[in-house]
């Protein structure tokens, strides 16, 4: 989860700040695969035109959520701490030098006029809920594969340059502009805990896409509880999650 908004504007910490590191090894710093782009829009989908890159089809994805480990349970995880992630790195945005964040509202708005880092009279889709469009007052940026999630599903072994990789990065399906009453509300579940309420514009299957490819490429597992091991006290079952998910895609 991420939990910054936008203040006339620009991206800006909520209650604790966060050092912007720079870790994105598939993004230059020098250019910006948004420049120059016009905004378009998808019903119950992020806008603009390279908005959830690199999303697998629905045949795809069903068969690499067969291919990841799957955790029958899972141990304490004591160490994790979201600032390894180092959000928010920087990155380029109409030749200005701005943060990944930036470069995600940027890619997602349905209107507004960008200035530097910054959108005037923006607003953006809400895929995670029917309230309408987003303004800058409430928007944020979600990790798809929540920080935590992947943290205990394998990132706890990585260092701290790939643990910023993963979280600034803009070549895979892992950054969406969302409501930020959503992205707490979601916080650091997975699948099983939380999928897009009630399938709002049939956006569970693009987030079920998203969140396969995610794991897949970083080599993450899934958690799918035994219900048979009465000493677990919540059962989490996120591959039957996204394999619902996914067999609702066209």
């Amino acid at each position: 989860m991420t939990r910054l908004f936008l203040r006339a504007g620009r991206a800006v910490p909520a209650a604790c700040t966060l050092a912007l590191t720079t870790g994105l090894a598939a993004q230059p710093a020098h250019a910006s695969p948004l420049d120059h782009r016009a905004p378009t829009a998808t019903a119950g989908r992020a806008a603009g035109p390279g908005a959830l890159p690199d999303l697998p089809t629905k045949a795809e994805a069903l068969e690499r959520l067969d291919s990841l480990k799957v955790d029958k349970s899972r141990g304490k995880f004591t160490a994790y701490d979201r600032k390894d992630f180092g959000i928010w790195g920087e990155h380029t945005v109409n030749g200005k030098k701005c943060t990944v964040f930036d470069a995600v509202v940027h890619r997602d708005r349905l209107s507004g006029t960008p200035n530097g880092c910054k959108i005037a009279g923006g607003t953006w889709p809400n895929p995670y809920n029917a309230t309408g469009t987003i303004t800058s007052e409430r928007v944020s940026v979600d990790h798809i594969v929540a920080l935590r999630d992947a943290f205990e599903s394998g990132a706890n072994k990585w260092g701290k340059p790939r643990k910023r990789q993963f979280g600034n990065d803009l070549s895979r399906p892992q950054l969406l502009v969302v409501a930020q009453a959503d992205n707490s509300s979601k916080g650091n579940k997975s699948p099983g805990e939380w999928l897009v309420p009630n399938n709002y514009g049939g956006f569970a299957c693009d987030y079920a896409r998203a969140y396969v490819q995610v794991k897949y490429h970083y080599g993450l597992s899934i958690l799918e509880t035994d219900p048979k091991n009465t000493k677990i006290k919540k059962q989490i079952h996120d591959k039957t999650a996204l394999q619902k998910a996914l067999n609702t895609c066209p």
